[in-house]
């Protein structure tokens, strides 16, 4: 269970404020908190792309590999392979592409027509002031939501240290930082 005295996520989020803004492209881009619609976005977000990835193979695969394909893609999208932690959630955020599709979760808070192109250009062309925003908002996020679990899986705070660390190395890597 997590330590009483330790602020879950419920209760660091519910006194988060207001959201940065990163201006780019004649817009100005609020980053949101990584509150429940941000989480819920990014599941659905990796649930989707995963059913797109395997719709493209219809008619390049053999019917009875593509119906495999997409029977194992379905099942894993209403299992928990997408849900925060699960292992399509994990593979993807801690993929070459996660910096992007986090951001693009955050974004879509606010600017539900906001596409993975968006959190790169931002990334891309307003590194710092991006790098800025997310840190803002979610320095300690991975962790402060693994201490937030009422059973967190056996070494999944360490895991959530190390994750939120390689993400914003990661991120700060890219913006050209140290």
């Amino acid at each position: 269970m997590a330590d009483q005295e330790t602020p879950g996520v419920v209760q660091m989020l519910g006194e988060a404020g207001g959201c940065p803004e990163v201006e780019w492209g004649g817009r100005k881009w609020k980053v949101a908190h990584p509150v429940q619609k941000a989480k819920a976005l990014l599941e659905l977000y990796l649930a989707a792309e995963a059913v797109a990835e395997v719709e493209a193979l219809e008619g390049v695969l053999p019917p009875d590999r593509y119906k495999r394909a997409y029977d194992s893609t379905l099942a894993a999208v209403r299992g928990k392979h997408f849900r925060t932690w699960g292992p399509g959630w994990q593979a993807a955020v801690e993929g070459a592409d996660g910096n992007y599709l986090f951001l693009l979760s955050l974004l879509k808070v606010h600017q539900p027509d906001a596409t993975v192109a968006d959190a790169r250009a931002l990334l891309v062309n307003r590194p710092l002031a991006t790098l800025a925003a997310l840190e803002t908002v979610c320095a300690d996020f991975f962790s402060a939501l693994a201490a937030d679990l009422l059973e967190p899986p056996a070494g999944q705070a360490a895991r959530a240290a190390e994750m939120t660390a390689r993400f914003l190395s990661a991120l700060r890597t890219a913006c050209g930082g140290s």
